[in-house]
């Protein structure tokens, strides 16, 4: 079964090649859109694998212009663009499946075997001849049982035969059909084939002959003989084992293309170098935007995947940024010079998920541009951070939304940094700020606190005395270092300070009024937790131990079992002792409150009065919760 490959980048090609290969599939690949349109509109295909982003004639195009023009054959569409539009579009442009990069190469296999049984008329069972076996989806060959190891040409011969029992083929239509056009077989390679497949399915046991010559036309299928029924022997390689030999042909495949992406790289670092001085015009965006998404396709097919996040931020830089202004110039070079170091890992196995995992965003204001801040800015995207600097008041404020107060909703708080960070040190030996420039970040200061006053503020200090401290916590400071301190001390703090380490905690919200589990859900969503709602307190311990989650939050009044019986079970439980249970009630009356202490809650909120303080007491909680797994861990290991 022959597929054509569209696609620009060698690396990635290459370990497709060779999986799909392995598969018994023959592979033709082309590296534009112009020659895959001449190569679709001439040879014959089962199926298309073509990549979005592709010189002279995109991908998108190219499914058009096949689609325009008749051509029926499914097109699998491969991109980094995970947007749900872009899939879309995608699909809306002629492609039958849409596989976002970096992906599984298992999920890609067995979505083209998808694709070709769908479209395909011939049935997908197991092909026989008397007991020898073929069996399309695990590409396996078996006689009485026992396994057949054949080439890929000398399996597809099999296939094809097995397939058309009854027809006769020729020497050109096994060349058309077996081989890609890339190769220059004679006739007599033909021949040399067949004899191979004839010697090993002697040697097999099969003494009948399977490939018969119709002298003067060509060869087809033998009749098939009467076996005795066939034994089973299971020769599959172990998982561990395929694992191990896909590992070992990605460190082999990255080894020969390494080079190609260092030569995308070091185009990305020139660029960077001359920013501040020369600028970006449109075409050479729009060349590093196609250089980095090829690179961040790369990385990701080989598992690196702090190389594949790094290209990602670039490219979307690339996109949103227009032009580059010296904030986002220092980012692009931050990031630019720590994906040169990620390229110095080694490739791994990574099962990739679309569901990406959100990035904290940082943003540092520095008016002084300190060197130590930079260093901070790169140990900060080396973990995972999303870091944006302003270089002015002005400039944070417009990042912040700070001119706009009335604009307060979901969608601006989404848009917030989940931090920021100011540095109050003068530069060199001047620890000291300016006046001006003192006067404007403390009023800057003022104004955060005012209008978004859930956003934490870590405040970098040449005087840490208790008087200045007591300022700046005054003004809204959720943290105070002192200068000098190291940029790893720092993270550490602003790790604390956000309550990082505690998104996408599991919480499960019990309510059986569905308009306030609604309501609930969204003032939770900007803090990224991972939220199940419950409006049937009956299914709960079903839901509970499913989820395992990190905080329960109750309603009182249910039907059929109330909150406070709802807490006495999990109390019940000697795992569950110190699982945070927060009450969530309409109830405001101390008698109550008491009832759900008693029960075992660790915390009441009045409902419509209080909620505003809902998160910041579930990241209370959490941060206990936690501190006593901890502990009991680190008890359980002295023991």
């Amino acid at each position: 079964m022959k597929i054509l490959l569209v696609d620009d980048d060698n690396a990635l090609a290459d370990i497709l090649i060779q999986q799909l290969t392995v598969q018994n599939y023959v592979v033709d690949r082309v590296a534009d859109g112009e020659t895959g349109w001449s190569y679709a509109s001439t040879f014959e295909y089962a199926l298309i694998v073509l990549d979005w982003v592709l010189p002279s004639l995109d991908g998108l195009q190219l499914c058009q212009r096949l689609r325009s023009g008749g051509y029926g054959v499914p097109i699998l569409l491969l991109s980094s663009k995970n947007q749900q539009a872009d899939k879309i579009q995608g699909l809306e442009a002629g492609a039958d499946d849409y596989l976002v990069k970096p992906f599984d190469v298992k999920e890609l296999l067995a979505r083209i075997q998808a694709l070709v049984r769908r479209t395909s008329t011939e049935p997908q069972p197991i092909l026989a001849w008397g007991n020898l076996c073929l069996d399309p989806i695990s590409c396996n060959v078996t006689y009485q049982g026992y396994p057949v190891a054949l080439t890929a040409k000398e399996y597809a011969l099999l296939e094809l035969f097995l397939r058309h029992s009854h027809q006769v083929f020729n020497a050109s239509t096994l060349l058309d059909q077996i081989w890609s056009s890339d190769e220059f077989p004679s006739e007599a390679t033909v021949r040399s084939h067949i004899r191979g497949l004839r010697q090993k399915l002697k040697v097999a046991g099969i003494s009948a002959n399977v490939i018969e010559t119709v002298r003067g036309l060509g060869y087809r299928l033998g009749t098939s003989p009467t076996d005795i029924p066939p034994t089973q022997k299971n020769n599959a390689l172990s998982s561990a084992e395929r694992q191990a030999q896909y590992l070992a042909s990605l460190v082999q495949t990255w080894q020969t293309h390494k080079g190609e992406s260092i030569k995308r790289w070091n185009y990305l670092k020139t660029l960077s170098q001359t920013l501040k001085e020369q600028g970006l015009n449109e075409q050479q965006r729009l060349q590093a935007k196609q250089k980095v998404h090829s690179l961040a396709g790369t990385l990701g097919i080989f598992g690196l995947v702090e190389g594949h996040r790094l290209a990602l931020q670039i490219e979307q830089l690339l996109t949103t940024a227009t032009p580059l202004y010296p904030r986002q110039i220092a980012q692009f070079q931050v990031l630019v010079t720590t994906l040169g170091h990620a390229l110095d890992n080694p490739p791994q196995l990574v099962s990739w998920t679309e569901d990406t995992p959100h990035l904290p965003k940082i943003l540092l204001l520095d008016v002084t541009g300190a060197p130590y801040i930079q260093q901070l800015m790169a140990l900060a995207v080396t973990q995972g951070l999303e870091v944006d600097i302003a270089t002015s008041t002005d400039m944070a404020a417009e990042i912040l939304g700070l001119n706009a107060p009335g604009d307060n909703n979901l969608d601006a708080i989404a848009e917030l940094p989940d931090l920021v960070l100011l540095n109050l040190v003068g530069r060199d030996n001047a620890l000291d700020l300016n006046e001006v420039s003192l006067q404007l970040l403390l009023q800057l200061m003022a104004t955060l606190s005012q209008q978004w006053p859930q956003l934490p503020l870590v405040l970098i200090t040449p005087q840490g005395d208790f008087g200045n401290r007591l300022d700046l916590v005054r003004r809204g400071a959720a943290m105070v270092l002192e200068y000098p301190v190291s940029p790893a001390e720092i993270l550490e703090a602003i790790d604390q300070a956000t309550y990082l380490r505690y998104r996408h905690s599991k919480i499960m919200l019990v309510d059986d009024d569905s308009h306030y589990l609604d309501k609930a859900m969204r003032l939770l969503k900007p803090w990224h937790f991972q939220i199940t709602p419950l409006a049937n307190p009956s299914r709960f311990w079903t839901i509970f131990n499913q989820i395992m989650p990190d905080v329960i939050i109750l309603d009182i009044e249910m039907p059929g079992i109330n909150g406070f019986e709802l807490c006495k079970v999990i109390r019940s439980h000697p795992q569950w002792q110190h699982l945070p249970i927060i009450f969530l009630s309409i109830h405001a009356d101390p008698a109550t409150q008491s009832q759900a202490f008693a029960a075992g809650a660790d915390d009441y909120i009045t409902k419509f009065s209080q909620e505003d303080n809902l998160v910041f007491r579930i990241l209370n909680r959490l941060k206990r919760y936690h501190a006593w797994c901890n502990q009991e861990s680190a008890l359980l290991a002295v023991d």
